[in-house]
């Protein structure tokens, strides 16, 4: 009997110790950084978290770690390294090869390496008109070890930077450790892992824009007196009537067309993303004069808004004020069938008269 209880109370204490030495010591999880805030000897990690469980991140990647009595495991990458620990108070000491690093706790740190963060001095640039904007990034302004390693995408799973935005659209920018660079270079192998990325939104803004409706509140000042000169500069008529051009000329009617949602796919060279359209007809005097000529239709494609209030318009570049003009002699019904309403498939087209006259 009394062999039988000795033989449980062995098994007992062996199962206690195995389980001992196999747990994970809640004190150790969490945010850990060298002590001096700078980088680690070689052969230590430079940063890295401890989660309950056996996850880990070490150096921005993902990892594992075990603890078995006074001997901790990091694992990462292709390699797993074995260290002597000790922790006492706030401070826990890792030791391998004769060489000891002390790290301290860290209540938060967004990137690793806190000497060399990727979004310090960053400029992240948006290019090209809303809602159909792109974004890159010049790293110039970033220190050289950044330039060196980190490269930056929109994407948290792979290095890309496609997407088109619009303006006051919130997006997050990841830097990765670049592997040809750093990762490759320091362990010599070929790197089978998934980084951890760092983190940072930006909502673009400072943009040029295609406006998507004419309201009162649009300057259009600037818009009436360009397409009053082009219609002039058209030369079909006389110097003497052109100087008299309010007499001359009448404005009819103004349409607006813009993209319908349906339409954003169609955005082209030949189907511009929006369209001013200005109907004049000349007086019966002059009609008469010029073989019958009677109404001219000036359209201005692709109207943008600049963050200054300006406004700019043309088939590829705004700032090239460039319009376009059809003619007419039969009537406006023609002339608005043939340019505006045939639009209407892919264009929500309204009448705009009042805001332009």
């Amino acid at each position: 009997m009394k062999k039988t209880l000795l033989v449980i109370c062995l098994i007992v204490l062996m199962l206690s110790l195995s389980l001992t030495a196999c747990r994970k010591e809640p004190s150790l999880v969490g945010k850990w950084m060298p002590r001096d805030g700078g980088a680690a000897q070689d052969g230590f990690p430079d940063r890295f978290e401890l989660f309950s469980g056996d996850k880990a991140v070490v150096d921005n990647m993902d990892g594992s770690w075990s603890v078995t009595g006074e001997r901790m495991i990091l694992s990462a990458l292709w390699y797993g390294l074995v260290y002597d620990i000790a922790l006492q108070d706030n401070t826990l000491t890792l030791s391998r090869e004769g060489k000891t690093v002390e790290y301290t706790r860290s209540e938060d740190y967004s990137i690793f390496f806190s000497d060399k963060e990727p979004f310090k001095g960053l400029k992240v640039v948006f290019n090209g008109i809303s809602p159909f904007c792109t974004v890159s990034v010049n790293t110039a302004g970033c220190n050289e070890e950044v330039q060196q390693n980190f490269e930056y995408s929109l994407s948290a799973n792979k290095i890309d930077m496609d997407g088109v935005f619009e303006i006051d659209d919130e997006f997050t920018m990841y830097a990765f450790l670049q592997y040809e660079s750093f990762l490759k270079t320091a362990y010599g192998q070929e790197p089978g892992f998934k980084l951890v990325p760092s983190q940072k939104n930006y909502v673009v803004k400072g943009v040029p824009r295609y406006i998507t409706e004419v309201t009162s509140g649009t300057n259009l000042a600037k818009f009436k007196s360009e397409a009053a000169d082009y219609l002039t500069s058209l030369g079909e008529w006389e110097e003497e009537d052109a100087e008299e051009k309010e007499d001359f000329f009448t404005l009819q009617d103004c349409y607006f067309g813009v993209l319908n949602s349906d339409g954003y796919d169609q955005f082209s060279k030949d189907r511009p993303f929006n369209a001013i359209y200005m109907l004049y007809s000349i007086n019966s005097e002059a009609a008469n004069r010029y073989n019958g000529l009677s109404y001219f239709l000036v359209i201005a494609e692709n109207v943008v808004l600049y963050p200054d209030g300006k406004i700019g318009w043309g088939p590829e570049d705004p700032a090239s004020l460039k319009f376009d003009h059809d003619k007419n002699k039969t009537g406006i019904e023609d002339l608005i069938a043939q340019r505006v309403t045939i639009t209407e498939e892919y264009h929500n087209v309204t009448v705009v008269t009042d805001l332009l006259k």
